[in-house]
């Protein structure tokens, strides 16, 4: 029983002093694919808005859509 006891303790241990290296960073700024990740998604919303630019909503469509959140409203 004890030594059931020790291998439990023993591991516990072990993942304790192995989690210690594996935490998160503590200034995630600094770190480099988050930066890029962020410079990638700032693109892509740029692009999308330039998109939307391009092909602007159809005015009938927001007359419509405008007609039907009324209506539900109602």
């Amino acid at each position: 029983m004890q030594s059931r006891h020790l291998s439990y303790s023993t591991l516990v241990i072990v993942c304790l002093l192995l989690a210690a290296p594996l935490r998160a960073q503590d200034n995630l700024l600094n770190d480099p694919d988050l930066k890029e990740m962020l410079k990638e998604a700032e693109k892509m919303q740029k692009e999308a808005g330039e998109l939307q630019k391009q092909n602007p909503t159809a005015p009938d469509r927001k007359k419509k859509l405008a007609e039907m959140e009324a209506q539900a409203r109602e």
